[in-house]
């Protein structure tokens, strides 16, 4: 996977893990990852968090910061 594919990709689930309720196997599928943990993989390797640490942490901060 190219660097701008998987950025991308990347910057496409932060926009789903913030406005959707759609699980990581929902959103690895949608973006065509091949498995739920290569996405947990790469999303942690581009943005240094996991999905799940991404969302809680967004969700939990004001959305004027």
């Amino acid at each position: 996977m190219t660097q701008f594919v998987r950025q991308t990709k990347v910057e496409t689930a932060k926009e789903l893990l913030i406005a959707s309720n759609l699980s990581l196997i929902e959103i690895a599928e949608l973006l065509s990852f091949s498995t739920a943990t290569y996405f947990v993989k790469t999303f942690k390797k581009v943005t240094g968090v996991t999905p799940n640490h991404f969302r809680k942490h967004f969700i939990s901060r004001p959305l004027d910061d």
